[in-house]
């Protein structure tokens, strides 16, 4: 089976501010053909709902992050 993709770069996402239904309150899963290039994450602080912690996950997803950004971004260094 194959799934077809379409290349996702130069997205930014600023001032962000809420709660989450899901631990994974940011989600990059991106493409091994086709990874997510220069995202940019600032100012982003998101809550679980339930109260717990929450976390980012990255698959093939490069990119940096300024200032505050919870949970932390998961891009490689």
């Amino acid at each position: 089976m194959q799934t077809s993709a379409v290349k996702v770069e130069n997205i930014a996402f600023m001032h962000i501010k809420g709660t989450s239904a899901t631990k994974e309150a940011i989600k990059f899963a991106c493409s091994d053909d086709y990874p997510c290039e220069g995202l940019y994450l600032e100012d982003i602080d998101l809550v679980s709902s339930s109260g717990g912690m929450t976390k980012s996950f990255c698959w093939e997803a490069y990119g940096s992050s300024s200032g505050l950004v919870n949970p932390p971004a998961c891009f490689p260094c």
